[in-house]
């Protein structure tokens, strides 16, 4: 079982940042280049960042000509080999521009919790949580109910004073779940715990990012998307809204 949840946290991590990625990928097709930013591999928007795509897709004036759309390698190659009306081209192109305005808007809706939480679980990790200079304060940790922060203050200092190093035998995880693992290991060979609150807030950050509320609105996106006409689809906030 703690295999299966480590894989999960490591995937669904993975997941997330990739959505992020696909979103600003997609945006990019048809908003104009300066109003998207640019994400490196395992990057995700800025809460700021969101806020202006939202703006942006809101601005007619911030679409790029329907000519200049990115429709893919695909459609190029189709396009060289069929001959298409002009004026039915255009309808088409607009409508494929329509719903993929619509797309990333619904993506959109999604990122913003999931960005919350990727950043709290960037604490937990073995490069951020072992730092000894620059390191998150015990504040910045998420809250949960039961965790004092007292205890967690004392827990979440000695931690880097461990030779993590020693115990994980010369190679630290570099997957958190991993090395959480390993810490509760190191709790059950002393006399009394030393990290119980840590370990214990730890793994329910890292387990809150398989939320299932979030894998609805993922799927429910998909399917609100496939109706041809606006009037078709379900209002924002009812049919998938959790």
């Amino acid at each position: 079982m703690i295999v299966i949840k480590s894989l999960f946290v490591v995937v669904v991590t993975t997941l997330i940042s990739d959505l992020h990625e696909l979103t600003a990928s997609l945006a990019a097709k048809f908003l104009q280049p300066h109003l998207v930013p640019r994400l490196e591999a395992g990057d995700v928007l800025s809460d700021q960042q969101i806020a202006d795509l939202r703006l942006a897709l809101g601005e007619s004036d911030s679409l790029l000509p329907v000519a200049s759309v990115d429709f893919g390698a695909g459609a190029r190659i189709f396009l060289g080999k069929v001959k298409i009306d002009l004026d039915v081209l255009n309808n088409c192109q607009t409508r494929c521009v329509r719903y993929l305005v619509v797309l990333v808007k619904n993506l959109l809706e999604i990122l913003p919790e999931q960005s919350g939480r990727l950043e709290a679980a960037r604490y937990f990790t073995p490069q951020e949580a072992l730092l000894q200079d620059s390191r998150a304060d015990v504040l910045q940790l998420p809250s949960a109910p039961g965790v004092h922060t007292d205890q967690l203050k004392q827990e979440w200092d000695r931690l880097p004073r461990v030779n993590w190093l020693a115990f994980f035998k010369g190679e630290i995880p570099k997957i958190s779940s991993e090395f959480w693992q390993g810490v509760v290991q190191y709790d059950r060979l002393g006399v009394e715990p030393k990290f119980q609150t840590l370990t214990t807030l730890a793994f329910r950050t890292l387990c809150s990012l398989l939320a299932n509320a979030d894998v609805e609105r993922a799927f429910s996106f998909m399917n609100q998307n496939k109706a041809e006409e606006p009037h078709e689809r379900p209002a924002p906030g009812g049919r998938y809204a959790n």
